[in-house]
Order: C-alpha cells, then sequence, then structure tokens
C-alpha cells in the first residue's frame, strides 16, 4: 500500500511527466534537489545513497499500484524455479490485476497519458535486466 503522506510525490512525479513534460533523469535531480526522501531511502542495502534515481521513477510511472490495482505474476518465476534463471518478464496479458484494491492517487486518464509519452520509447523501456 502506498503511505498516504507520499501520495503528494507520486502526483507530483506523473504531473511533471504526463503535463510538463519533464524527463526521468530531471524529475529525480529535482526531488534530489529539494531532498525529497526517495521509496527505499530507509533502507541501504536497497539504496546506498538514498537518492533518488531514474530507474526509480521509471518503474512509478509503470507501476498500476498508483491507480489502485494490484498485479501479480508480472514474472515467470517457474523458469526462475526450473531453470535456475532471473526470473523472466511474462507478457501483460499473463498478469493477475485485482482492480480497485485501494484508492488510486492518479487517475486512469493520468497514468494513460504516462504511459503514451512521447519519451516512452526511451525511458519506460525495460531495463538491461529486462525489468519494465
Amino acid at each position: 500500500m502506498i503511505h498516504p503522506a507520499d501520495a503528494p510525490i507520486v502526483l507530483e512525479i506523473f504531473t511533471l511527466w504526463t503535463t510538463k513534460e519533464l524527463g526521468v533523469t530531471v524529475i529525480a535531480d529535482l526531488l534530489n534537489k529539494r531532498g525529497v526522501p526517495c521509496p527505499t531511502a530507509t533502507n541501504p542495502r536497497l539504496n546506498a545513497t538514498r537518492r533518488w534515481a531514474k530507474s526509480t521513477i521509471n518503474a512509478m510511472l509503470r507501476n498500476p499500484v498508483y491507480v489502485g490495482k494490484l498485479v501479480w505474476d508480472r514474472r515467470d518465476n517457474a523458469k526462475r524455479r526450473e531453470q535456475g534463471v532471473s526470473a523472466p518478464w511474462q507478457d501483460e496479458s499473463e498478469w493477475t490485476v485485482c482492480e480497485d484494491a485501494h484508492e488510486p492517487i492518479v487517475s486512469e486518464e493520468v497514468f494513460g497519458a504516462a504511459q503514451e509519452h512521447p519519451a516512452q520509447t526511451e525511458a519506460l523501456q525495460p531495463t538491461a535486466k529486462g525489468q519494465p
């Protein structure tokens, strides 16, 4: 679940991306300059620098949790267990989605606009590790 105190930051990220058309690196830099704690700031094992990264912004812009959905089965863990490889990402049609699981922070319209942002072809592409 999303902590209510984090909602304004999430909404700001989506607004900067969709309305102001700022890139993920610029958004991360703006948040870092203002001293906004990143989601993993309390766990140095996950984020030693405790700063916003473009990968964090990228992941947030693609995460349907912000429109009130919970999603399972994004990765093929059976393949990981059988072959001992990193769990590959499954096609979105294979995901299990629970609609209206909680109060959304951003609307479906804003989330959809984030997915169709002109920079989507670069910034929202899977990372080198294959993560969407």
